[in-house]
């Protein structure tokens, strides 16, 4: 018991501390979500403030928003173009993370091509994006 007490202070103690928010109180006490969401809501303010990077915003924004992650449920069905090789996940979780995916190089239309590989997305000369959603666009 005196360790459950102890583990609510301290909780307390930091919810209105980092949050500056009240502690929930009534019936949403017992619930984990009323205590966490003070705290993550803080927390997110504070690093989507110490992001410099307009890119780096976004993609903060993007992948905490509702249903972001809903990709990683879908079944892979190959008949249906929903199986994604080992490549293609690779690829997709690097520019979720902002890691880096390729080496700087100069892509065949010319332009430069950075570590981050965002160019690929939107080049007209690319082989693998545009000619999937081609074929998509043909079974439809």
């Amino acid at each position: 018991m005196a360790n459950r007490c102890i583990a609510f202070s301290l909780a307390k103690n930091i919810i209105t501390s980092s949050a500056k928010q009240s502690t929930p109180t009534g019936l949403s006490t017992h619930k984990q979500s009323a205590w966490d969401k003070p705290v993550i809501s803080s927390e997110r303010l504070k690093l989507n403030s110490s992001l410099s990077n307009p890119a780096d915003q976004a993609r903060l924004i993007a992948t905490t928003s509702p249903h972001s992650g809903d990709w990683l449920y879908a079944l892979p069905l190959s008949g249906c173009c929903l199986r994604l090789d080992d490549r293609a996940v690779h690829i997709a979780a690097s520019l979720r993370l902002g890691a880096n995916i390729c080496e700087p190089h100069q892509c065949p239309r010319g332009a430069t091509v950075d570590t981050k590989g965002l160019h690929g997305l939107s080049c007209k000369g690319g082989s693998g994006r545009a000619t999937h959603n081609y074929s998509l666009s043909d079974l439809i």
